[in-house]
């Protein structure tokens, strides 16, 4: 079984990253994950857009209500 990234396509083969050849995938199980990269670059975007949760907005409404 073949590990694909999702996003950039790249295969692992080797111990490495490696953009495949069309002829490597072809009557292949393909298993889909993240690439070292692409995994990091996911995360710091679901960072940047998670929303508070709500104990965060509680703490942030009673300061602004004894400021």
């Amino acid at each position: 079984m073949i590990r694909q990234c999702c996003k950039c396509r790249r295969i692992w083969k080797e111990g490495r990253w490696l953009y495949p050849r069309l002829t490597e995938l072809t009557h292949r199980d393909i298993s889909h994950c993240y690439c070292d990269a692409c995994f990091k670059e996911e995360m710091a975007t679901l960072r940047a857009h998670r929303r508070p949760g709500p104990a965060v907005a509680v703490i942030r409404s009673l300061r602004r209500l004894f400021h």
